[in-house]
């Protein structure tokens, strides 16, 4: 029986495994047990014997750390292929660079892991940079495989000139960075674009993305417009938040939207709502111009969530026969 996942920090119970033994552990039913066994060998190694460590650590391929531990045992550790590393950790350069089986690296106010270490990690598919500084073009330049990037909470240090290289690119989110065009505009395999306050990308790299089936949208004084945004009919999914730069002239013209999510914009009414009949899901929050002339149309919702107005009532509500009205599914 593979053990699958362990998070350091909660030490959930996830599931039971039975008549299994790890050295002089009884693994049975009781992960927390396991959690408690490995944690404590980082932090006091003589807890438990090399011998015990690698017959648990073989069967760990996805690691969540968000405790104070300042050790990864390559020939432990082996077989992880994911890595969550929190602000806290104190592992470094020495331990990641071994792990070369990744595909998943997640570094959260990280600042002891650097462009050293990273720069090896060739298999990577999935990177994540949160509120990092010290990960630069360097190292991500040469992560060629990666399929998602998430760069949140600004401040980083990566630019076009490694950007524009990760053409294998089919996910990216942007929280206040540096990135523009000049790069945006090379990723046509992205089918996901996550902006967030970017203010720097405009109609004339989205226009190029036409794969893209979800797009997020919160930038106030964002520069696309309703001339890139027309075109992008493979469109499945589109949130638009604090910008009046996309109106009905585009949202209209995305009949293969199933999910639409409207805060703070004048510019999305019910003339381009009540087209997209392919909705199932619908949120509407903040200041907007949709009601029930267009919500009553949406015959596919199963989902809606309406905050901020009273536009939408029960005239529309009732015709709504699909919309699942159970808060806990």
């Amino acid at each position: 029986m593979c053990l699958k996942y362990i998070n350091l920090m909660s030490i959930q119970k996830f599931a039971s495994f039975k008549n299994s033994s790890v050295g002089s552990l009884l693994i049975d039913d009781i992960i927390y047990e396991i959690g408690v066994q490995i944690f404590a060998y980082f932090e006091t190694p003589h807890d438990m014997t090399i011998d015990e460590l690698e017959s648990i650590g073989r069967y760990i391929i996805f690691l969540d750390l968000n405790n104070s531990i300042n050790k990864l045992d390559h020939h432990i550790f082996y077989n992880l292929v994911s890595l969550n590393i929190g602000f806290n950790i104190r592992i470094t350069d020495a331990s990641i660079s071994k792990l070369t089986n990744l595909t998943s690296l997640h570094l959260n106010k990280n600042k002891l892991i650097t462009d050293e270490s990273v720069s090896k990690l060739s298999n990577l598919t999935s990177l994540g940079l949160d509120d990092n500084k010290v990960i630069t073009d360097a190292s991500v330049s040469k992560l060629t495989n990666l399929t998602s990037l998430n760069i949140r909470f600004g401040n980083s240090l990566l630019t076009d000139e490694s950007v524009s290289m990760l053409t294998n690119l089919i996910s990216l989110n942007l929280y206040y960075d540096i990135i523009t065009d000049a790069s945006i505009g090379k990723l046509t395999n992205l089918t996901s674009l996550n902006l967030n306050r970017s203010e720097l990308i405009t109609d004339e790299s989205i226009i190029k993305l036409t794969n893209l089936t979800s797009l997020y949208i919160r930038v106030i004084n964002s520069l696309i417009t309703d001339r890139s945004v027309s075109t992008l009919t493979n469109l499945t999914s589109l949130y638009v938040h604090d910008t009046n730069s996309i109106t009905d002239e585009s949202v209209s013209k995305l009949t293969n939207l199933t999910s639409l999510n409207v805060n703070d914009n004048d510019f999305v009414t019910d003339v381009s709502v009540s087209k997209l009949t392919n909705l199932t899901s619908l949120c509407v929050s903040g200041d907007h111009l949709i009601t029930d002339v267009s919500v009553s149309k949406l015959t596919n919702l199963t989902s809606l969530y309406v905050s901020g107005d009273h536009l939408i009532n029960d005239v529309s509500v009732s015709k709504l026969t699909k919309l699942n009205l159970d808060p806990f599914i």
